[in-house]
């Protein structure tokens, strides 16, 4: 499974290659999930990505959809149109859940971040926050890594660079 997650990414068109994730994914991805859910798709190369580790999976794609339309229709994926800031559409999406992996691949922006952690924990078994930047745009005054240490939340919490993987009990 470690050799797919890698290969499949690397080969995709996805943005994660060039962040050096697939190899931090490979090592905490489970070998099966049901549902997966991930924030900020643009044009749908990461949910091609997943649906190639996880044939048998149902994927959630949520994105804004301003400069991309959802790319492609298929079974297998729900597109929905909404920001990850958004309280009720948070509400709308945990009555799909819960999910097995939830990946914050959107804004960037810390309060963002949080906001989508806090809308979406308790639904999710693995939790991934993607490209946490510390500057002073993105952090609009929230140092991301120390709210994640004091977030106070039961989970075991793998902490790499710009990525961060939170594994509910």
């Amino acid at each position: 499974m470690i050799k797919r997650i890698i290969d499949v990414f690397n080969k995709s068109k996805s943005d994660k290659k060039e962040h050096g994730y697939p190899e931090i994914y490979a090592k905490h991805l489970p070998d099966r999930v049901d549902k997966i859910i991930e924030f900020g798709v643009k044009e749908g190369y990461s949910i091609q990505a997943w649906h190639e580790i996880y044939p048998e999976a149902h994927i959630y794609g949520v994105d804004i959809f301003q400069e991309y339309q959802p790319p492609f229709t298929a079974d297998w994926v729900t597109w929905i149109k909404g920001s990850q800031r958004d309280g009720d559409l948070l509400n709308h999406i945990r009555a799909h859940g819960p999910f097995d992996i939830c990946i914050d691949d959107a804004s960037h922006n810390h309060r963002d971040q949080l906001i989508t952690f806090f809308g979406m924990w308790g639904c999710t078994k693995l939790y991934v926050c993607e490209d946490i930047v510390q500057d002073d745009f993105w952090a609009q005054g929230l140092p991301l890594d120390d709210n994640i240490k004091s977030l106070n939340v039961n989970a075991k919490i793998f902490n790499y660079d710009k990525i961060k993987f939170f594994y509910a009990p």
